[in-house]
């Protein structure tokens, strides 16, 4: 089986189960900010909570760390990287929270939604 929908979304032939799967027309597009600036200096006290610029309609969120894209918690399994505690909030579940590692690093934190007002 091939799921398609160009630019977004390619699945063939696969072993995850895909639960959901939201399709966006063009007035409801998602929007891309990049929290990165509220990560805190390698010096300062590490971090779990960022605020989100504009509220989230939460079924759309997606989190991305360093390129990486990360998960929501489910408490079925108890797994997960994150948790959204309002919709202007994501809450890190990583026990050392989140700061840079040295002077020089770039770590890029962005968040992708749909905004709740566009609803």
């Amino acid at each position: 089986m091939s799921v398609v929908y160009p630019g977004l979304v390619n699945i063939e032939t696969s072993t995850i189960t895909v639960n959901t799967l939201n399709v966006y027309d063009h007035g409801q597009s998602p929007l891309t900010f990049d929290l990165s600036s509220q990560i805190p200096d390698y010096d300062e006290s590490p971090i779990t909570t960022f605020n989100l610029p504009s509220p989230a309609k939460i079924s759309t969120l997606m989190v991305f760390f360093d390129g990486l894209v990360l998960s929501p918690y489910n408490s079925a399994t108890d797994e997960g990287d994150y948790t959204i505690p309002t919709n202007q909030s994501i809450n890190f579940l990583w026990t050392g929270g989140v700061k840079k590692n040295t002077a020089s690093d770039t770590p890029v934190l962005l968040v992708r939604y749909q905004a709740e007002a566009s609803v």
